[in-house]
């Protein structure tokens, strides 16, 4: 400061100042000031680095009271080869197992998923079906998620507040303005508004509003009738289109037209479009329902041929080390054939059989692992999953176009893809409406009020206009006004309203052909399953015909080494019981691919759950998993909803 005035000081006077020596003078002055030294800046520089690189590497850890579940923490030891505690034999039928199955299921897993570096469950949660996704999507808020409730929630009246107060103190400097004061004098006011407003979005689009508002003024001006007074208004206003955004179609649709809130959210608020997307909700559910039924119907018959597998080579390993024993006896004795050749030769069968029987022991651990995951269970609990059921051994005959013309309307795919289709018909027609002018009509009807008092006397005691009250003075009707009126407004090119509009037809016409594309994506899924029917059955009378082959070969060596010893080997006797075992294995492989054809083909035709016994029904009570149904053993899926949706439009539709 003292600088600048030094600078003023001699401008005024003419003179020129050295301004060259002033800053070098500063600029000794600000290095001689004690500070840091660059090493100490360079030393504080490194430790505040040090500091915060130790705080960015730290792990934040969320501190949420959610302690690990005890099927998690607690888990005995999984089954495997070196570790095969007792067990107690859990015998279960595949119509139990899908109960289980739709009752531990909150989360809905796939198989495929385990070990996957993409297991969606580990890596991405929030896309994992869940029983819980129809009642979040009956519930969303958000925009393009929004629920029925969430769009009735656009016509909820509306009810607005506010009351304040003000106190302003002025000199006045004017003789006309000063209200009668004497320039130089103070003008003390005191102010306060009051307002309160009900609005009303009405299904066609309109707007219907209620207003009361009052403003009260008092100050030291000698030239006012009242020193305080109230002026206030009641009004009814009412605006409603006449073109864009008007009709009952339309805010069904898009909701009610908002200024330009339709181009920012696009035409999908509707109470109709969000109804649909619950639909579209349900459909995906009903598939995540039935990916999960056929996984658990594929790993249940995976399990039994696998313990079938299990019993084969345990038979097989069983009769190669009776033969082994066999030809050690001989050995020992000098018998005929004591060499030491034919008992490796045994001996190498039998080393290869213990091998396999570990190997079709490790699968059978493997698959009812898969099964446990699959039914929601915990990896071992002290029991073994033991399927009772036996694979489908019957030729089952299907009708190609009853069984197509199920699927063309059964597959919720299509389901899914037609409310799509419709949605953005609706939505088209929405933005058809928006092609055209804004214009509004609007009316307003208002009672005017003026009073010393807001609810005082009303004899005020200066006039005979009886303005004591304001309140009585707006209710006598004496003061009214009204206004009526359109207002119209349009853009002049409208490519907003165009692009919107053909962005909409390309669309639906993209939906349109894929749902074309998909049909015909049905029915070649369809023709590749008849296939699959034709060619697994055809595989189990040839496995058939091989595996009596083989017993046959195996009974004429047996015949052949009772009655001529040494013409049959032992060894040749244990290949011949490995083939009998081979083409057995071949033969429960084939009816299990067989009996899995046809569960794909009701997969897709649509009619898995109805095989099963499962059904979707709606419940209105709070939460619930899913669950059971039906006489014996049926599973329905339950789905969280409120007894008041039922007001809001049409049920669920039946899915089967």
């Amino acid at each position: 400061m003292g600088v600048d005035f030094f600078l003023d000081h001699h401008h005024a006077r003419g003179n020129s100042f050295p301004v060259a020596g002033v800053l070098a003078a500063l600029l000794t002055i600000a290095i001689g000031f004690p500070g840091c030294r660059t090493a100490q800046c360079d030393a504080v520089a490194e430790q505040d680095l040090k500091h915060y690189a130790r705080t960015a590497n730290q792990c934040q850890f969320a501190e949420l009271d959610c302690p690990v579940r005890s099927e998690a923490h607690f888990a005995e030891e999984p089954r495997r080869l070196r570790s095969a505690s007792p067990a107690e034999p859990w015998p279960i039928t595949l119509d139990e197992a899908l109960q289980i199955a739709l009752r531990n299921s909150e989360i809905i897993r796939t198989s495929g998923q385990l070990g996957s570096p993409a297991n969606p469950i580990l890596n991405n949660p929030d896309s994992v079906p869940s029983i819980y996704d129809p009642a979040i999507q009956r519930r969303g808020f958000l925009i393009g998620q929004r629920s029925v409730e969430a769009a009735l929630a656009d016509f909820d009246a509306q009810f607005a507040t506010s009351m304040r107060w003000n106190r302003e103190e002025q000199v006045q400097n004017n003789n006309f303005l000063a209200g009668g004061l004497t320039p130089g004098d103070t003008l003390a006011s005191d102010t306060a508004q009051f307002s309160a407003a009900l609005t009303k979005t009405l299904i066609t689009g309109g707007q219907l509003s209620l207003s009361h508002t009052w403003d009260y003024g008092a100050n030291n001006s000698n030239q006012r009738l009242f020193p305080s007074a109230y002026e206030g208004t009641s009004a009814l206003q009412y605006r409603q289109p006449l073109l864009a955004g008007a009709g009952v179609d339309f805010t069904r649709i898009a909701g009610p037209l908002n200024g330009s809130a339709i181009n920012i959210t696009g035409l999908t608020q509707g109470i109709v479009i969000s109804r649909i997307n619950e639909d579209i909700s349900l459909a995906e559910f009903e598939l995540a329902v039935t990916s999960l039924v056929r996984d658990v119907e594929t790993q249940y018959w995976q399990l039994v041929l696998s313990k079938q597998v299990l019993d084969l080579e345990r038979t097989v390993r069983d009769k190669a080390l009776a033969m082994l024993e066999i030809t050690q006896a001989r050995r020992a004795a000098g018998g005929l054939r004591s060499g030491a050749l034919e008992e490796t030769v045994v001996r190498e069968l039998y080393q290869q059989s213990v091998l396999q029987v570990a190997a079709a022991q490790d699968q059978v651990y493997a698959s009812e692992a898969e099964l446990r995951r699959l039914l929601g269970l915990t990896i071992n609990d002290g029991r073994i999953l033991l399927p009772i059921d036996e694979p489908i051994k019957a030729d089952i005959a299907f009708d190609w176009y009853l069984t197509l013309s199920s699927a063309l309307m059964a597959r919720p795919e299509l389901r899914r893809q037609k409310w799509q289709i419709r949605s953005l018909e609706l939505q088209l027609q929405a933005a058809e409406n928006l092609l055209r002018p804004q214009l509004d009509f609007v009316a307003d009807y208002h009672l005017n009020g003026f009073g010393d008092d807001l609810m005082g006397p009303r004899n005020d005691g200066l006039t005979t206009n009886q303005l004591g009250s304001a309140y009585s003075s707006m209710f006598d009707g004496e003061q009214t006004g009204w206004t009526l009126g359109l207002e119209y407004s349009i853009a002049l090119r409208r490519r907003l309203a165009k692009t919107r509009l053909q962005g909409l037809e390309l669309q639906l016409a993209k939906s349109q052909a894929m749902l074309r594309a998909q049909e015909i994506e049905i029915s070649h899924e369809l023709a590749a399953t008849f296939r699959d029917l034709d060619r697994t059955w055809l595989a189990t009378e040839g496995q058939t015909a091989r595996m009596l082959t083989a017993e046959e070969r195996r009974a004429a060596l047996g015949a052949l080494s009772q009655s001529a010893p040494d013409r049959v080997t032992l060894d040749e006797l244990v290949r011949a019981e490995r083939a009998v075992a081979d083409t057995r294995r071949e033969v429960l492989a084939s009816y299990t691919e067989y009996t899995l054809a046809l569960a794909t083909l009701h997969q897709r035709a649509g009619s898995l759950l109805a095989t099963h016994g499962i059904c979707f029904q709606e419940h209105l009570s709070g939460p619930a998993p899913l669950c059971s149904c039906g006489p014996d053993s049926p599973a329905s899926v339950d789905r969280s909803h409120l007894a008041d949706d039922q007001a809001q439009g049409p049920g669920l539709l039946p899915l089967h």
